[in-house]
Parts: structure tokens; C-alpha cells; sequence
């Protein structure tokens, strides 16, 4: 892609150049913002470096690009986390400026910026992206600092320290080039945990040389500022710049890229490429058996009692039995989300009370289509997180919606990272990839794409894109600190039954050192975003207690546990000539779980039969739990037998108004076994949301 680079002078945002570049983009132009001529050097703002803005001018010479410059203006008016378009806020001073690089530069599509950890400078760049139409290239966002710092002085990027503001840093590091102040950054990290990239405005830097400039920056003079009491003082800086003899693109040959898969997934790297597959039904059923402190608890009742959360499933367009048609599949998706809207008004709640949501197509061919309608009905900061499928969905339909919405106003908090970077891929479209709402995370649908180049690698493998997609997890799950301890259950979606083992396996290993395994299944489905071969959506808890969730009763006195301990209880209960494997978990007071049924015998059976069986078992309370979903693998379901199935579910609980929602995969895999099942049910209990939800019937 044509970039332009958004440059103030520092070590970031040249280094992100060079990953630019590196990652095969053409940087065509420059652009700046200064403060006012009339104006301080150093602006107190929450967005731009200003120190270095006197000699900010030499880049273009250095690098034979044109500058574009413009002058901060506004202030930070909004100054929390998220931002809307506000007037004379110095976010719109960047709007102006790229505005201007676009009517000199029309063909520019990204935009290079050095953001490491700052969500704040992120999410703003990000929103005048898309105002826009152009992509944030962020190639720096998440790197682990202390090995950033080392790649930008072992690349030949030569930076001198330009502001000091922090304990341990001097005037007299004023000046000093970044391989001098290495050893002394990494030692006040080890003693007062200071960011070693000076992420938090601890000192600001001015670059002198890289291998992008074809000349190279000289100081004729500086002169050092104080800007405030204490040890925090700033360089004004004249300079020229002076040809180089060294200039090459040779220095692309030794620049290394960060590592696709991290060290700590090494060995479920080792698990995937690993020659033969493991027997699953013994290792599996053996390592759920070890595990289990109850090898015959069968699923429990959940521990919360305050229902928070509202689940709208397998909505369609055609409402209340309607023989309504559509041309298109847009005409029928704007319809059906205008169905959602009515049903979440009737319980006094709107798009924006939407924590996560499932879209089941027909058809992956209609994903761009269906997309483009979903998106008008998120278009505010951080949407829901979401998964998306095909699969065998009953004639008309060509597609379905899930929601599930918070009751509670309180404590919602997202990850929409829409920058492309090494971390994970960019979620440009509208949703996020997590949600937190009263300590229930949900993540979106994680699939194997490069986060750098958003491709798959090639040739493409489950094993590869199983490998990359929990790579991405990770690092989400990292971001918004949800422990690996903390996940509840997980559903992975692949498109052959063959894969199935592989996958399996591959979230066994992510677990090795756990403990245990949370309660998985393994569905086959029609198609997957982009093609993938494997997706994996997981629910958990952020291992935090809330006031509102101790018992009424518990003693004042009494620690409150923050953390249970978390159980994996697995059994193998023979019921009515089939065998029963469940699978439970608590995290917090929520209960995550799954029955499948496995056939005893070599003989077919009825979903009807099976449904059964699970409702002479089941004793889910239904005041804590809001639905249940069925997945299924065998066809010849009507109408007639899906309500005699839902009924054998719901009658024992004595909650006929419970929602069931069946869907018709190509095959169900437990998790815990590695068996093919016959069905699997999921109860969906209060305060956590974690299943596939649509109403469906197999093809005859």
C-alpha cells in the first residue's frame, strides 16, 4: 500500500517506517503537527511529541519525500479512553492534516504510526482512519519494549534522548544516543518499573539517522530547557543534514521480522507438527478422568442468581411465521436486524447493550453483503464482539442473528483494535475483539490470518492456522488480562471432520501446565470467514468479585474468594443405551458446561431420543439459566420433532418458555473425548454467554 507517515521525530515513529517498508508498503509522503509559531515548544498534549518540531523540517531532505504540516490547534477535550468527533479537540488538528495529505496524495490507503501501548493515541488514529478510509499500520502496537528497544539500536536507527521527565533520568542524559542509554533504561526498569520505550512519557527522542534516509541529520547547536521543577527539561535543536556514502536497501536482508508464534506457544507448535495423532479416546478421556475430583458429578446447578444478561436467538427476518420473501440477501439481513431492534426495545434495550453476537449465513458468499447492513447497527465505540458462520439453515433463510445483551448499564469495557500490527489482526469491521461486561469476557472469533499481511500462510494447513489463531487469542487474552484459568468453555469451528483431531489436540496442549481443560466441542460447519479452516470463540471471567455478587447471607467477616479454585469434571454416565460425557467448569460463581451424547452402540438415534435422555438428567436451574443450544450432526429433524425435543428438555425444568435453539452441523466432536456425538447441548446460564445459537434444521 502507499503510506504516509505520520512522523514527530522519534524513535517510534521511524522505526515503524522501517516495518513499513520491511512489510512491502511505499511511504510517499510525510506529515507533522507543531505547535503554533506563536506558541511553547513543549505543548502539554495527551497526542503528539512537539519537542524536536525546530528540526522536524530536515526528514524531508533526509528522505526526498514531501512534508505536509499543520498546526495543534485544539486541545484535549475528551479525555477518556474513547472518542467521538468533538470540535477543537486536537484530534480533529490530525483529521485536517491527513485530509490535506489526501487531496495531494489521493492513491494514499495507510497510515504509519509508532503507537506502542497507548490506547488513548491508538484509538484516535484509528477513528480518523476510518473517517477516512485508510488503514492504521502499527507494526510497533504490543511489542514487548525491552526487546523493541534492542531492535531499534541493533537496526542502525540512531536517536538521541531529547526530553527527560523521570526518576533516574538526568540533564546530562540530554543528547545521548539510545545505544548509550540502553543499559541505564533496562536497569531503572528492573528499579522503578520505567517503560524501557518511554511509554510513559518518561523521555522523548529526535532521530538522527536510519537506513531510510538517504541523508543523514548533523547538530550545529542545542540548547537544553527546563521545562518544569525537578529533573525535567528538554533540547532546542539547530541542525543540517549531510549526504550519506552508505545509502542501500540492503539493510532489508538483515531486518527480522518478530516471530510469528511466541515462545510460550513453542510447544503447541511441537504438539501440531508432531508426527501420528495421539489416540483421543484414551489420552483425552484419561487426562479428563485424572483431572476430575468427581469423575461421576454430573452437571450442577449455576451459582448466580441475578439474571444480568438477555439472549435474542436464532432471529430471522421472517417474523412471526411470515411468509414474506426478499430479492436480496441485503433486503433480508436489514430485515432481520430490524427484527433484533424490536425484540431488544421490548426489554427496554438498544444496539449499543449488545455484548456479543452470533451471525449464522447460509452462505459465506453472502459475508460481505450481510456485513455491510450489520455494521449500521454498531457504528459507536467498541461493538459487540462476534462470531460468524455458515451452516445448514432452513429454506428460505439465508441467515440468522444471536444476541446477547447486558440488562446492566455499568461496567463495559472493549478491545477494538483496528490498526494492523504483529499482535493480532486488525478488526476493522464492526466489531471488537473482546468485550468485558460485569467481569464476563467475550472474544470474537479468532480465525489463522496473519495479523501483519491479514493472508493465511501458505500452503495453507489446519495445523498452521490452528497455530496462528491461538497465537492471536493469547495475545487478546493477555491484553485484557484473562487468565488461561480463567476461560470457561470454547467452541472451535473447522470446515473438514478430518481436522478435527488436530484441533483438538492443539487446545489440549494450549492448556499443558493448566490443570485442566475447559469444556470444548469441536463443530463442523459449511464455511468460515475468509475461507479459514478453524475458529475459535471462547467466554470466561475476568477473576475479579463483585460487590453485587456475595451472598446477602455471607458472613461480613468471611474472606471473599477472588479466585475459585477451578474444577474440569468429566464423566461417562451410561442413560437409556447411550453414554452421557460432561464436561463442566466454574469460574467466579458461573457455571460453564457441556453434555454430549455419545452412541453406545452402532444403532442411530433421534435427536428426539436423545433430548430425552439429556432431560432426565439435566437439573439446570431456570432461574440461572437464560437458553440452551443443541448441536446436532444427523439430519431428518421437522418442525414436529424439534418441538418434541425442545419439550423434553424444558419440561423437567419446569420452564416452558426456556429458548432452545438447534443447529445441524456437518459433525460434533466432544472435546473431552475426542468422540464423534450424536448432539451436544450447551445450557446458557446467567452472566455468561458462550454458544452458537441459531434455530436450524440439516438438509434431508
Amino acid at each position: 500500500m502507499k503510506v504516509v507517515a505520520l512522523i514527530s521525530g522519534g524513535k517510534d515513529s521511524c522505526f515503524n517506517m522501517m516495518h513499513c517498508v520491511a512489510n512491502g508498503h511505499q511511504i510517499v509522503a510525510l506529515a507533522n503537527l507543531r505547535p503554533p509559531a506563536a506558541g511553547p515548544d513543549e505543548l502539554d498534549s495527551w497526542m503528539y511529541q512537539t519537542v524536536g518540531h525546530d528540526a522536524i523540517h530536515l526528514y524531508s531532505e533526509c528522505m526526498n519525500l514531501p512534508m505536509y504540516r499543520g498546526d495543534i490547534i485544539g486541545s484535549s477535550l475528551q479525555q477518556g479512553l474513547n472518542y467521538t468527533e468533538t470540535e477543537k479537540d486536537e484530534t480533529e488538528d490530525l483529521y485536517r492534516l491527513l485530509s490535506d495529505v489526501k487531496a495531494h496524495h489521493p492513491d494514499v490507503q495507510a497510515v504509519s504510526v509508532g503507537a506502542i501501548l497507548s490506547s488513548y493515541q491508538r484509538i484516535r488514529v484509528e477513528h480518523v482512519c476510518a473517517r477516512l478510509g485508510l488503514v492504521s499500520l502499527a507494526y510497533l502496537w504490543q511489542r514487548e519494549q525491552k526487546e523493541l528497544l534492542a531492535e531499534m539500536v541493533n537496526n542502525d536507527l540512531t536517536s538521541i534522548l531529547i526530553k527527560v521527565a523521570a526518576i533516574g533520568l538526568k540533564r546530562v542524559h540530554l543528547g545521548k544516543t539510545l545505544g548509550q542509554m540502553q543499559p541505564l533504561l533496562l536497569s531503572l526498569n528492573e528499579r522503578f518499573d520505567l517503560h524501557p520505550c518511554g511509554e510513559g512519557g518518561e523521555y522523548e527522542t529526535f532521530v538522527l539517522d536510519c537506513p531510510l534516509f538517504s541523508r543523514r541529520i548533523v547538530i550545529d547547536e542545542q540548547e537544553i530547557v527546563d521545562h518544569s521543577a525537578g529533573d525535567v527539561a528538554y533540547l532546542k535543536l539547530i541542525a543540517h543534514t549531510e549526504a550519506k556514502d552508505d545509502v542501500s536497501s540492503e539493510w532489508l536482508e538483515d531486518f527480522a521480522l518478530p516471530e510469528l508464534v511466541s515462545e510460550d506457544l513453542h510447544h503447541v507448535q511441537e504438539v501440531i507438527e508432531k508426527e501420528g495423532e495421539q489416540d483421543l479416546e484414551t489420552s483425552f478421556a484419561e487426562l479428563a478422568l485424572a483431572l476430575s475430583p468427581d469423575a461421576d458429578s454430573l452437571l450442577g446447578e449455576a451459582s448466580s442468581d441475578a439474571k444480568n444478561l438477555l439472549s435474542i436467538s436464532g432471529v430471522t427476518a421472517f417474523a412471526n411465521e411470515s411468509t414474506s420473501t426478499f430479492a436480496t440477501v441485503q433486503d433480508e439481513m436489514e430485515a432481520c436486524m430490524t427484527n433484533v431492534k424490536e425484540h431488544l426495545s421490548q426489554s427496554n434495550l438498544a444496539f449499543q447493550d449488545v455484548t456479543f453476537t452470533t451471525v449464522i449465513l447460509a452462505s459465506m458468499s453472502d459475508f460481505a453483503a450481510v456485513n455491510e447492513l450489520y455494521k449500521r447497527s454498531f457504528q459507536f465505540a467498541d461493538p459487540p464482539s462476534r462470531v460468524c458462520i455458515a451452516a445448514h439453515l432452513p429454506s428460505p433463510q439465508r441467515v440468522q442473528v444471536s444476541v446477547v445483551a447486558s440488562t446492566t448499564k455499568a461496567n463495559r469495557k472493549g478491545l477494538h483494535v483496528q490498526g494492523q500490527s504483529y499482535w493480532a489482526p486488525a478488526n476493522i469491521g464492526p466489531y471488537s475483539q473482546c468485550i468485558n461486561s460485569n467481569g464476563n469476557i467475550y472474544v470474537a472469533g479468532q480465525i489463522g490470518m496473519i495479523p501483519a499481511t491479514l493472508q493465511f500462510q501458505e500452503p495453507r494447513s489446519v495445523g498452521r492456522e490452528a497455530l496462528v489463531s491461538l497465537q492471536s487469542l493469547l495475545r487478546i487474552c493477555d491484553v485484557v488480562e484473562l487468565r488461561r484459568q480463567h476461560i470457561g468453555s470454547c467452541i472451535a469451528y473447522v470446515v473438514k471432520h478430518d481436522d478435527a483431531p488436530l484441533v483438538n489436540r492443539a487446545w489440549h496442549a494450549f492448556f499443558d501446565g493448566q490443570g485442566w481443560v475447559p469444556p470444548t466441542l469441536i463443530v463442523e460447519v459449511e464455511g468460515l470467514p475468509k475461507g479459514a479452516l478453524v475458529e475459535w470463540q471462547v467466554a470466561g471471567w475476568d477473576g475479579k468479585v463483585e460487590e453485587a455478587n456475595v451472598d446477602d447471607d455471607s458472613d461480613e467477616d468471611e474472606p471473599v474468594e477472588v479466585v475459585q479454585h477451578v474444577t474440569s469434571r468429566s464423566s461417562l454416565q451410561e442413560l437409556d443405551g447411550m453414554l452421557l460425557s460432561v464436561q463442566e467448569k466454574r469460574v467466579g460463581k458461573v457455571l460453564h458446561s457441556v453434555v454430549a451424547v455419545l452412541p453406545s452402540t452402532g444403532t442411530e438415534v433421534s435427536v428426539v431420543d436423545a433430548c430425552a435422555a439429556l432431560g432426565k438428567r439435566i437439573t439446570i436451574s431456570s432461574s440461572s439459566c437464560i437458553g440452551c443450544t443443541v448441536f446436532y450432526n444427523h439430519g431428518g429433524m421437522v418442525a414436529k420433532d424439534e418441538q418434541l425435543a425442545r419439550r423434553s428438555i424444558t419440561a423437567p425444568l419446569e420452564a416452558d418458555d426456556l429458548p432452545i435453539h438447534f443447529i445441524a452441523a456437518s459433525s460434533v466432536v466432544d472435546g473431552r473425548t475426542g468422540k464423534d456425538t450424536i448432539m451436544a447441548i450447551y445450557p446458557l446460564y446467567v452472566s455468561v454467554i458462550i454458544y452458537r445459537t441459531p434455530r436450524s434444521k440439516s438438509k434431508k
